[in-house]
C-alpha cells in the first residue's frame, strides 16, 4: 500500500488536501461528487477537506461559476520576495508530487501562513520520499567523510540481481534529468549510482578525502554521463539563429562560450569528458545545432541518427 493510503485503501487526510492544492493550482475546477468516486472517500468527508482548506489558506479557495464546484480565487499576490521565494519552491514540490510535496507543504505552510502560488514549473523530479531515511544516511557519510556500504541492483542487469558493493565513498547527491544519483568513489573510478536501487546501506568508520577538482567537474557537465576520470575537451558547434536566443538567457554549463555573428547564427564553445553528454543535448536541440569541432562527432551522431531512422 502506497504511504499516501491509510489501512481502508484511500487517501490520507494529508495526502488529499496536497491533490486538492496541487489541482486547484493547476487551474483544475473540483466536485466533490467527482473527487469522492475517484478517491473512494464519502462527499460528507471531502467537504470538510473543503472547509479546513478553507480555513488553512483564507481567500485561496472560491466557488466556480456553475455554483457546484470548487477553484483557486485568483485574489492572492506575494506580499514580499520572500514569500515569492517560498511560491516557487511550493511550485517545485508540487511538480515532484506524491509524498514529497506532502511533507515539503506542511513545511512551507509553517513559513508562510496560507500557500496559493501563480506559479506552474515543469522541472520533472521524481518524488525521492520513500527514500528519505537512506538520504539522511548518505547525507552524514558525505559530510563526515566516512565509506559507506550497500546493496544495488544495476538497471541493465536483466536478472535484476542485487550486487554489494563495499567502501564506496560517497561525494554528492546530485539530479540529472529529474533522476537521483549519488556519486561516489569506488575502486579508484568515479561512478553513478541510481539512488533507489541502493540499499541495505551502512556506514564505515573510515575516512577518505576529496579532490578539489570533483566539485568543478559537476558544475561543468552537461548531463548524467560526465565522467570525472577524464580530462575536459573542447568541442565546438554551430547554432542556428532561431535557437541563440535560449543559449543566450540560460547558459548549460558554466564553461558556455558563446559567440554570436552577424548572421544571427552563433559558434557553442564547451567542454565535455564524455560525448554522450553532448549527444543527448544536440538530441534534445535538433535540428538547431552540430558539431563543427571535433569534426568526427557530427560524424558518428549522423550515423547514430540514420541507424534510428532506418529502424523506424
Amino acid at each position: 500500500m502506497p504511504e499516501e493510503y491509510g489501512s481502508r485503501g484511500t487517501p490520507l487526510q494529508a495526502t488529499r488536501h496536497a491533490w486538492i492544492i496541487e489541482r486547484l493550482n493547476s487551474g483544475d475546477a473540483l466536485s466533490i461528487a467527482a473527487l469522492s468516486n475517484e478517491w473512494g472517500v464519502s462527499s460528507k468527508t471531502l467537504q470538510r477537506d473543503f472547509e479546513k482548506l478553507a480555513r488553512m489558506l483564507p481567500g485561496f479557495i472560491e466557488r466556480a461559476p456553475d455554483g457546484k464546484r470548487f477553484r483557486k480565487a485568483v485574489s492572492y499576490q506575494a506580499a514580499n520576495d520572500d514569500e515569492l521565494v517560498i511560491e516557487m519552491l511550493e511550485s517545485m514540490a508540487q511538480n515532484i508530487g506524491g509524498s514529497f510535496y506532502t511533507k515539503a507543504h506542511r513545511l512551507l505552510k509553517q513559513l508562510q501562513g496560507g500557500l496559493s502560488t501563480p506559479y506552474y514549473m515543469r522541472i520533472g523530479v521524481e518524488d525521492i520520499s520513500t527514500k528519505f531515511e537512506l538520504i539522511r544516511f548518505l547525507e552524514t557519510a558525505i559530510q563526515k567523510r566516512n565509506a559507506v556500504a550497500f546493496d544495488y541492483r544495476r538497471w541493465y542487469d536483466k536478472k535484476g540481481e542485487l550486487k554489494h558493493y563495499g567502501q564506496v565513498k560517497p561525494l554528492k547527491i546530485i539530479i540529472f534529468e529529474g533522476f537521483w544519483y549519488l556519486l561516489s568513489e569506488h575502486d579508484g573510478h568515479y561512478k553513478k549510482f541510481y539512488l533507489k536501487e541502493i540499499s541495505n546501506c551502512v556506514i564505515h568508520q573510515e575516512s577518505f578525502t576529496v579532490s578539489p577538482e570533483m566539485s568543478s567537474a559537476i558544475e561543468n557537465s552537461l548531463g548524467i554521463w560526465f565522467n570525472p576520470d577524464v580530462e575536459p575537451f573542447e568541442v565546438v558547434l554551430y547554432v542556428e539563429k532561431d535557437a541563440v536566443v535560449y543559449f543566450e538567457r540560460k547558459s548549460i554549463s558554466k564553461n558556455q562560450k558563446l559567440y554570436k555573428k552577424q548572421d544571427g547564427t552563433a559558434e557553442l564553445v564547451l567542454k565535455i569528458t564524455d560525448k554522450r553528454e553532448l549527444f543527448a543535448m544536440m538530441k534534445y536541440w535538433l535540428p538547431h545545432l552540430r558539431v563543427l569541432e571535433p569534426a568526427e562527432l557530427q560524424e558518428e551522431f549522423e550515423e547514430m541518427m540514420q541507424e534510428y531512422l532506418s529502424r523506424h
